[in-house]
């Protein structure tokens, strides 16, 4: 059960202590017991960052899996979560993945988020309270929360952010706001909600006065309108090639209806002209038989 870092550590580099400082105690402890004895009894939300690191740095890949499966644990725990709780839940992931690469407790966390119904509210307040301290790579895990259906999420929680501004006398859009703006999919809030998107483009309008930012705001603008036009083109193209299509159809079936009158029409005449050749037949022969039977009543 034992970490290859530390065997590399004390084996080959003859080290006979390792610096864990960076790590509470307690966790240490914990960390050192489970490596050694392979048993991992559930621990507090407070000790899941520090195991779940020294468990990535040490490269104990079985503890990893289990640090997993703690942290679904600790998620499953939170019956009825608090705000707070939505905190540790995705400063974790945010943390998890800046840190360790490991997507896997972004999953968790996500799940969890949204099976309590706290997408909306819990990413207006979030950036409300946070959004000038966020990395960048925090921003794109709200955007991933919100997902491409639910922008309208973060639109909103930014317009407000805005009016806040405004109503301070701060005309200054801060890189975070811009960096989400950018990255949000305003096409697609438009054609959701496009009460939400007008609205945010008037706030822009006032809160932006520097030629920068208005420079911005039209770049911005353009962009969800020459995305509008793209969509509208290719929906164009897909209704001409389904008309073209069913034109193509049409004319294929009213050809075979033609096609099979004539050869209607051919059949009967052909009929008729069989009939008519049988007929003369018959008038014919019967007419040779007459004429034999009186021929042998006169000879008698």
């Amino acid at each position: 059960f034992n970490s290859p870092v530390i065997d590399h550590m004390t084996t080959t580099l003859h080290l006979t202590s390792v610096d864990m400082e960076e790590f509470s105690e307690e966790a240490v402890r914990y960390f050192v017991d489970a490596a050694y004895s392979g048993e991992t009894p559930l621990i507090s939300r407070d000790m899941f960052r520090d195991i779940n690191k020294m468990s990535h740095v040490f490269k104990v890949t079985w503890l990893v899996t289990r640090c997993s499966e703690l942290f679904t644990g600790i998620a499953k725990e939170i019956e009825e979560p608090t705000y707070q709780d939505l905190v540790f839940l995705f400063d974790e992931a945010a943390f998890a993945l800046a840190k360790l690469k490991s997507r896997e407790i972004v999953r968790i966390a996500f799940d969890e988020i949204r099976s309590a119904n706290g997408g909306e509210d819990f990413i207006s307040r979030y950036i409300k309270e946070n959004l000038h301290s966020l990395s960048y790579q925090q921003l794109d895990l709200i955007l991933e929360l919100a997902g491409p259906t639910n922008v309208q999420y973060v639109v909103k929680s930014l317009t407000q952010h805005l009016e806040d501004s405004l109503s301070k006398e701060d005309r200054n859009v801060s890189a975070n706001c811009k960096y989400l703006l950018d990255k949000c999919d305003l096409h697609l809030c438009q054609q959701n909600t496009p009460i939400i998107t007008e609205k945010l483009f008037d706030v822009l309008e006032q809160v932006c006065s520097s030629p920068e930012d208005l420079k911005w705001v039209f770049q911005l603008h353009r962009k969800v309108m020459k995305k509008q036009v793209a969509v509208q083109k290719t929906s164009a193209k897909a209704s001409a090639k389904i008309d073209a299509e069913t034109r193509t159809k049409t004319s294929a079936k009213a050809r075979a209806k033609t096609s099979a009158k004539i050869d209607a029409k051919a059949s009967a005449k052909a009929s008729a002209k069989t009939g008519a050749k049988t007929s003369v037949k018959t008038v014919t022969a019967s007419c040779s038989k007459t004429v034999t039977n009186i021929n042998t009543a006169t000879l008698r």
